[in-house]
C-alpha cells in the first residue's frame, strides 16, 4: 500500500467505487470532490477534481458506479436560511450531470440496501452564537432539519426528492432538533 497527498485543502469524507479502483473525497474548503485511481495500489494517481459549487459534506456512489451523489451545503453563512444541493458526478465523464435542490443544509448521504433510494440527512446546523434560554448555541433553534430521501430511477435531473419530518417525535430529547433524537419518523411527504 501507499500513502497519497490528495490536490486540494483537505479529503475529508471518503467512497469507493463497488469495483473498488477509484476512492472519492470530499473537500469543502476548496468546494470540489477530489478522485484518485486505485488500480494499481501502490501507486494511487490522481485523476482530477469536480466543483461543486457549495461546500460538500458527504459523498457516495450509486451501486452501478456510474454516479458520484454529493451532498453541498451552500449555506452563506446564515443558519436562519440554510441551504443545499445534491450534486450528481458522472463518473465516466467527471462532470455534474444534474442538481436536486434538497431545501436545507445537508450533513450526510446513505444508499438504501438495494440501491433505489438515497437518504440525506439535513442538518440546519445550529448557531453556535445563539443564545437559546440563556445557553450560546442553546436548543431548539428554528428550522429544524429532516431528512431527505432521493429516488434514484431515470434520469438523475428528475429523480424526486421526498421529505420525512422528524420533529415532535415522542421520546425525543428535543422534539425541534432531530439530530438529538432517538427515535424514527413515519410521516413523509413525496411529490409526485
Amino acid at each position: 500500500m501507499a500513502t497519497f497527498a490528495v490536490a486540494g485543502e483537505v479529503a475529508e469524507i471518503l467512497a469507493v467505487t463497488p469495483d473498488g479502483r477509484t476512492v472519492l473525497h470530499t473537500d469543502s474548503a476548496a468546494g470540489e470532490v477530489g478522485l484518485v485511481d486505485l488500480s494499481r495500489p501502490a501507486q494511487p494517481r490522481q485523476l482530477g477534481t469536480v466543483p461543486v459549487d457549495g461546500e460538500p459534506t458527504s459523498v457516495t456512489v450509486t451501486r452501478d458506479g456510474r454516479y458520484a451523489l454529493v451532498v453541498v451545503d451552500t449555506t452563506d453563512g446564515a443558519s436562519a436560511t440554510p441551504s443545499g444541493h445534491l450534486s450528481v458526478v458522472e463518473l465516466r465523464t467527471r462532470t455534474v450531470v444534474a442538481t436536486r435542490d434538497l431545501g436545507g443544509q445537508p450533513d450526510s448521504i446513505a444508499l438504501s440496501p438495494d440501491g433505489r433510494y438515497a437518504a440525506i440527512a439535513i442538518e440546519n446546523q445550529r448557531d453556535e452564537e445563539l443564545v437559546v434560554d440563556g445557553v450560546e448555541g442553546g436548543l431548539p433553534q428554528a428550522p429544524a432539519g429532516f431528512l431527505s430521501v432521493v429516488e434514484l430511477q431515470g434520469r438523475p435531473g428528475h429523480w424526486p426528492v421526498g421529505r420525512v419530518g422528524l420533529t415532535g417525535l415522542p421520546g425525543a430529547l428535543y422534539p425541534g432538533t432531530p439530530s438529538r433524537s432517538s427515535s424514527t419518523s413515519t410521516g413523509a411527504t413525496w411529490p409526485r
